[in-house]
């Protein structure tokens, strides 16, 4: 089942599978999931949080793509590939962007593989990123 974090114990669950599987700088808490400007989506099955990933509606040109997370012991079977082709139909600005860590080849794979292209490296912190973007499809766009 595809839910939305808007729920405190579902939120939680995602702050912990982002801890737990990204590595991101910062530590989220239920509360960061819970009120962040982003709308996370993640795949609930039996009050468990299968994979997450978060929509942000930068302006009424860019919606970023962020914090897409699969378990470990959940990869290679398609549930982030399926997850972002969900999300990209609730996008409803022309232009979409996601970065993606220079060292993750699986998901640089998966948002390739969808349409989007690299714009450009960006180093963060001690380790570097690629930018990737594209184009939402007119026949879908509601600007």
């Amino acid at each position: 089942m595809l839910a939305t974090g808007n729920n405190p114990i579902i939120a939680a669950k995602i702050a912990a599978l982002l801890n737990q599987n990204n590595n991101l700088m910062k530590v989220y808490s239920a509360t960061d999931i819970f009120q962040s400007k982003a709308r996370y989506y993640p795949i609930v099955l039996e009050n468990i949080v299968l994979a997450s990933v978060a929509l942000e509606k930068l302006n009424f040109l860019i919606t970023e793509i962020k914090h897409l997370v699969v378990p470990t012991q959940l990869r290679g079977i398609g549930l982030a590939k399926r997850l972002v082709s969900i999300i990209l139909a609730q996008v409803k600005t022309p232009y979409i962007i996601a970065s993606v860590r220079q060292d993750n080849p699986a998901s640089l794979k998966i948002f390739e593989g969808l349409g989007f292209s690299i714009l450009a490296p960006i180093k963060s912190g001690n380790h570097y990123l690629n930018l990737l973007g594209r184009q939402k499809s007119k026949e879908t766009t509601n600007a």
